[in-house]
């Protein structure tokens, strides 16, 4: 017997249990920790090409993406109730 595609379905996630989840996330500090440890790892990558001397001659350069990279819009994503209060 075929078991159906609907009966097999996962129910998607409770909006607001994942609201609650992004705020815990954020009020933690896990947010703020993930964030350090990233710019870390950048920066560690950054110093050794500097060391390698693959920037010979040139002039590096970084590009953000503004939202959530070199801005947070958390305060306003509460405001719209996209994360919980």
């Amino acid at each position: 017997m075929a078991v159906s595609t609907l009966s097999a379905a996962k129910e998607p996630a409770n909006l607001a249990v994942a609201k609650q989840k992004l705020k815990k996330y954020h009020d933690s500090g896990a947010y703020i920790d993930d964030i350090a440890d990233t710019i870390q790892q950048a920066m560690r990558y950054l110093e050794l090409r500097v060391a390698r001397g693959d920037f010979k001659d040139k002039q590096p350069a970084i590009v953000l993406d503004i939202d959530e990279t070199s801005l947070s819009n958390y305060p306003d994503l509460v405001k719209l109730d996209l994360v919980a209060p």
